[in-house]
Parts: C-alpha cells; sequence; structure tokens
C-alpha cells in the first residue's frame, strides 16, 4: 500500500491509496505542493520515464482545472493554503461593504468566500465553480452562512452564469482565468452581471514564472500578462483598469497582479 503525501506550504497532509504512479519524490508542477509516494517497505522506488511524467503534469492540470475526486479534494486543501495571501491582497482591492453582492469565480476550497461573508451584514456572498468536488467542500466550510442565506455556491460556468443582468456589486477570482480558452465570453458575463459602478478584481500568477511551470506546458493554461488581462477588461466594456503588482510566496510563482476594472454607470 502506497501513501500519497502532499507537502504544503505549511502543512502535510497524507492518505493511503490503492494504485497509481509511484515516484520517491517529485514537484508536482505548478500545484505548489510537494508529492511523495511511500513504496513499501522493501524500499523499491520504481523509476518514472518522462513520457509518464508528461501523462502526470497532464493529469494534475486537469485537476487544477476542475478538480474531482481524491485528488480533488486534496488540491483544495493545498488551494486553501496556498492562496491565502493572494486572497487577502485581493480582497483589500476591492472596498468590499457590508451591503454588497459579491461574486467569486471558481473559489475553489471557499476560503475566500468564507472571508467575505464574515465582512457582510446585509449583503450575500454568491460562488460558481466548475468543480462539484470544491462546490462540496466549500460548502461544508460555508455550512452555517449557507443555512442563513448569506452564501449560495454554484456549479457552472463563468461563461454562461445563472444570474440576473446587474445583480453584483464586486466580482472576483483568483488564478482561475489561465483556464478559459476563449475569455471574452466570461468577461461579457462578468460585465452582464456586474452592477453599474461595479468593480471587478482578477489575479493571475506572473506570466514568465508561470511558464517555467511544467503543468502550464500541457495545453489546458492560457498565460497571460497583467497588460492582456486589461486590454481584455476594455474592450468587454470595463473602463478604469488597473494593475496593481505583488509579491507573494506561492511556491515557484513569487508574483502576481491584480488587475482592476469598473462597469461604468449608465451602460
Amino acid at each position: 500500500m502506497e501513501v500519497l503525501v502532499l507537502e504544503g506550504l505549511n502543512t502535510r497532509t497524507s492518505v493511503q491509496v490503492d494504485a497509481g504512479p509511484v515516484l520517491s519524490s517529485d514537484e508536482v508542477p505548478g500545484s505548489f505542493a510537494r508529492v511523495v509516494w511511500l513504496v513499501p517497505s522493501d524500499g523499491r522506488v520504481p523509476f518514472i520515464n518522462p513520457e509518464e511524467k508528461e501523462m502526470l503534469a497532464h493529469a494534475l492540470a486537469q485537476q487544477a482545472r476542475r478538480p474531482s475526486g481524491l485528488l480533488g479534494r486534496l488540491f483544495g486543501l493545498g488551494m486553501g493554503r496556498i492562496n491565502r495571501g493572494v486572497n487577502d491582497f485581493v480582497l483589500t482591492q476591492l472596498d468590499i461593504r457590508p451591503n454588497h453582492k459579491v461574486l467569486e469565480i471558481g473559489f475553489g476550497p471557499g476560503k475566500a468566500i468564507q472571508q467575505v461573508e464574515q465582512r457582510l451584514t446585509t449583503g450575500r456572498v454568491d460562488g460558481i465553480d466548475l468543480s462539484g468536488t470544491m462546490v462540496a467542500q466549500a460548502a461544508k466550510l460555508n455550512r452555517r452562512a449557507i443555512e442563513q442565506g448569506k452564501v449560495d455556491l454554484r456549479v457552472g460556468e463563468a461563461s454562461r452564469m445563472p444570474y440576473r443582468d446587474q445583480t453584483f456589486d464586486r466580482i472576483f477570482c483568483v488564478n482561475v482565468m489561465y483556464f478559459w480558452p476563449q475569455p471574452e465570453r466570461e468577461l461579457a458575463e462578468m460585465f452582464r452581471v456586474m452592477g453599474e459602478g461595479g468593480q471587478v478584481a482578477i489575479y493571475i500568477g506572473d506570466r514568465e514564472q508561470m511558464a517555467g511551470v511544467p503543468m502550464t506546458k500541457t495545453g489546458v493554461f492560457q498565460l497571460f500578462s497583467g497588460q492582456d488581462v486589461v486590454g481584455l477588461l476594455l474592450d468587454a466594456g470595463f473602463q478604469d483598469c488597473r494593475i496593481v503588482e505583488t509579491s507573494i510566496d506561492q511556491g515557484p510563482i513569487s508574483r502576481g497582479s491584480c488587475v482592476l476594472g469598473v462597469r461604468p454607470r449608465g451602460m
């Protein structure tokens, strides 16, 4: 019986598994955690060839896009810790007020949802995520707020969101835009559901650093610069767009940008 161990920045999580590729130790591409398969007591360490490593990177990239199953739940635990500083940084840019209606796209384990909910009194926070695994994990974390009607979490795509026009005062997403093959569609939807004067925040890791991570070379990711995102936001109709850069340790990624924009009034 092998044991899969995920080592994050401040944690170590282990789970027994029955089958799978066996690694002595390897950097999980782009997950900012280490995966170690502890082999049986005879000390046998099977060799992983380049083809198997490429397959692993692609599988992990798909998990990053839409976590599922056991590995997806572990990804969720890791993302909650890894994105903690980024979430704090992004939320400070948004000036969320107690009566605001807030939407997070790609909320993962729901830690930022919880942070936003704790700032609200008469407001509410919604979330939409591709992954049913993440919705279940986030719902467990935010169970009480969901019961109180302050949080609503749904499985869905950002390109086809189930919300009425001009519903939200604030919309944000963290490390999600990479998975939008045609981001114009998602940004158009964000513009549609954003209220007049509302603000959007999109966080992305530094493109050059991201490009050095094997998982981003699988075709699952699309990388952007801050200026790329500004141009796309302007094309979608947002105005007053600006980039706020930061240095936050996320394993191999130590720099990132929060791109902000506003839906103008009268549009």
